[in-house]
């Protein structure tokens, strides 16, 4: 499986690349004349190989096997049957690919299959699982189906390209052309629909991911794991330990693979299909250090020890109004806060009615203060008004 490229180079750029510097300048080219093709309409996917191999032109999560053949705009067939042809047919800059000639076979993970037009050729495409390009915050659009998941979208489904232009699909065919035209990325929210027809709604890309991994019930409420993932990190974080490839994992099957980057266990998760690690799991720690678990117990009291060298992140303005409303600062408490109060973090605001709940928000995120905040003085029970963090000090400073 390949990484999900969020950059895609025009085919003749990629093919080049794979063209031998010891091989002369001569072209060979095998053309067939095709009087039956008629219009013949450009397909975008002809510009989104990853390039050739010695099995075929291949994309994100397949391959096209040889012998497959390019037609141009003229109706004339080009046969490929190797890793040279494609190197011969692109370095000559007179040519313009429109499209595959169809049918042709395909490799697939599941093996191999046959694409008889460009809806098949693009619904395979947009079936491709993305293992990257959400680290800014979007995620890349693909189609979630009970083949790929246990989870199918339900339309209307929106998707919005680099540029931030919003396209409406109202079914799956529209859906793959505009994946297959350009790179799109989910409008959240979104729905999915489970086999039963019970549906979801998922607001935003950490909602996608716990869906979609929790297909095989290994996910961030799992008590193996009592952490979150860390997908911007391409799953390759666990607590406080970076996990050591390769390593083996167990599948819904019962089988035990290996796993030999995050673009393999990216895709395993987003498929559902990985169950739970396979032992031993090597570990390293923030010095580098090894350590490895044999066991489920040994993971967990791996886990439990980040907790100890957790360093807590609070906001200080939020501590110290929390503090200057607790008893024992100076004889009595500085002031009551006059609730209910609102706090942000993370263009999230929450609304706080009192000590207990403001509390166990500090130390849960670094909230911060939205201002302005009232509270009541204990000394004369007057109402003070704080603007900022500077009147807050002032204030306690007074105090006692």
């Amino acid at each position: 499986m390949k990484l999900f490229k969020s950059i895609v180079l025009p085919l003749a750029a990629l093919l080049f690349m794979f063209s031998s510097c010891n091989r002369d300048n001569d072209i060979d080219i095998i053309t067939e004349e095709n009087t039956e093709v008629g219009e013949i309409e450009n397909n975008p996917l002809v510009n989104r190989s990853q390039g050739g191999s010695e099995e075929g032109l291949e994309f994100d999560c397949f391959v096209i096997n040889y012998t497959f053949s390019f037609v141009d705009q003229e109706g004339t067939i080009y046969p490929i049957t190797s890793e040279e042809d494609l190197t011969d047919l692109f370095e000559n800059e007179t040519f313009e690919v429109i499209d595959f000639v169809y049918p042709f076979t395909a490799t697939t993970d599941e093996g191999e299959v046959t694409v008889n037009d460009q809806d098949e050729m693009a619904g395979l495409f947009a079936s491709c699982t993305p293992t990257g390009g959400w680290e800014e915050g979007d995620f890349p659009a693909f189609s979630v189906n009970y083949d790929n998941s246990c989870y199918e979208l339900v339309f209307p489904v929106s998707v919005k390209n680099e540029a931030g232009d919003i396209t409406v699909t109202t079914n799956e065919e529209e859906f793959n052309e505009a994946i297959a035209a350009e790179l799109v990325y989910f409008v959240f929210p979104l729905d999915l629909q489970l086999a039963d027809g019970s549906t979801t709604t998922i607001d935003d890309i950490d909602m996608l991911f716990d869906a979609l991994i929790g297909c095989n019930g290994f996910g961030p409420s799992d008590s193996l794991i009592g952490v979150d993932w860390d997908w911007e990190g391409g799953f390759e974080s666990l607590g406080c330990y970076s996990l050591q490839f390769p390593f083996d994992v167990t599948l819904q099957d019962g089988s035990v693979i290996t796993v030999n980057d995050h673009e393999e266990l990216c895709e395993l998760m987003l498929t559902g299909e990985l169950v739970n690690y396979a032992f031993p799991l090597t570990l390293i720690d923030a010095d580098g250090e090894e350590h490895i678990a044999n066991n489920e117990e040994e993971l967990e009291a791996l886990l439990i020890a980040c907790e100890d060298v957790w360093v807590v992140e609070f906001d200080e303005d939020l501590f110290f109004l929390f503090a200057g409303a607790q008893s024992g600062f100076g004889s009595e408490s500085c002031y009551d806060i006059n609730f209910p109060i609102d706090i942000t973090f993370d263009n999230e605001t929450v609304t706080v009615d009192d000590l207990i709940q403001l509390e166990q928000l500090i130390f849960g995120a670094p909230y911060s203060i939205v201002y302005p905040v009232d509270v009541t003085l204990t000394s004369d029970g007057s109402t003070v008004t704080l603007e900022n963090s500077d009147d807050l000090v002032v204030l306690l400073t007074t105090c006692g």
